[in-house]
């Protein structure tokens, strides 16, 4: 969460454009400083914007503050955001502070961030209630990081009742406006009937939606729903070419799935080698249900080929280091 928070982050900052008397973001940053230097507070933003884009977080947090001071709601959040999300050595008492000036004049951004600080704990007293109120006010401005992370708590039944209507609903309308992780939330809702009708079509359509942002887990659920086939056409290709990309990413279920392909010669040529090579690094990564599938394999093997097969683990092992099993 707090990753995808400083990416958001970065398109705040790339595109950050409020309407001003004058348009700061077309001057030379010459003009920009004088007039920030001056006490201009849209300028002041520009520049810390500015600095921001080029990593230099001194003055980014600077300018980004003296705008912040002055009482711009969209300053206070995108400096709590640089001592939090986007920060190596986070100072969460100074995030929490700009993120409650930010949300108490009813900036979505702000309320989502201080509720994403509460339902961690960082720098407040963990609250999932506290986390879904402010989820809430950010949601329903159309906010739709906090509709995502709202949907999470219905799902998950903290601070909220549980209830996967509600989630399946708050993921749709974060879904509709294309964030990424709402997509692959909302897939598995459809693909397992909860909360929503279930509808395997759907579930893949969204699915494949986030494998366009190489989300591993959604990869991993398309590539499935092509191997089984039934309520979309079985395609052992594609599965091929998904399961890759999330192994390759360091996807222990994907990188099981690509050796059981292998095993099978299902879009892909048959070859055993590989097949226990994939089951091997998906075990090493975690993911132990791939173990008997793999002792299975190994037991195939002839002597030559067990060498090899366990080198070819070895390398794919330290390059495609474990990212989940989720």
């Amino acid at each position: 969460m707090k990753k995808l928070a400083c990416i958001l982050l970065t398109v705040v900052i790339a595109g950050c454009a409020a309407p001003t008397p004058r348009n700061w973001q077309a001057e030379t940053a010459e003009a920009v400083l004088a007039a920030a230097q001056a006490g201009d507070m849209q300028a002041q933003k520009v520049a810390g914007n500015r600095y921001a884009r080029a990593e230099d977080k001194a003055n980014a947090i600077l300018w980004l503050e003296k705008a912040a001071h002055q009482g711009d709601a969209e300053a206070q959040y995108l400096a709590g955001c640089l001592y939090s999300f986007c920060s190596d050595a986070p100072d969460y008492d100074k995030a929490r502070f700009w993120f409650e000036k930010s949300a108490a004049q009813g900036y979505a951004a702000g309320q989502g961030s201080l509720g994403t600080l509460y339902s961690s704990g960082d720098g407040v007293e963990q609250s999932d209630a506290k986390a879904a109120e402010l989820f809430r006010k950010a949601a329903d401005q159309g906010y739709a990081e906090s509709q995502y992370n709202l949907g999470l708590l219905y799902e998950q039944g903290r601070g909220v009742e549980r209830s996967d209507a509600t989630a399946a609903r708050y993921y749709e309308r974060a879904s509709d406006q294309g964030f990424v992780l709402a997509h692959s939330s909302l897939g598995w809702m459809y693909r397992e009937g909860r909360g929503v009708k279930q509808d395997a079509k759907r579930a893949l359509d969204l699915f494949l939606q986030a494998a366009e942002d190489e989300i591993p887990e959604a990869m991993n659920a398309a590539g499935w729903i092509y191997v089984e086939g039934g309520a979309v056409a079985r395609d052992y290709e594609k599965a091929a070419d998904l399961f890759r990309r999330a192994a390759e990413a360091g996807y222990a279920k994907s990188q099981y799935g690509l050796g059981w392909l292998y095993e099978n010669g299902r879009g892909l040529k048959q070859d055993m080698v590989e097949a226990y090579a994939w089951m091997e690094v998906s075990v090493k990564n975690g993911f132990e249900s791939a173990q008997p599938d793999r002792d299975r394999v190994a037991k195939l093997l002839k002597a030559g080929q067990k060498a090899e097969a366990r080198v070819r683990a070895s390398d794919y092992l330290e390059r495609y280091a474990k990212s989940s099993v989720r």
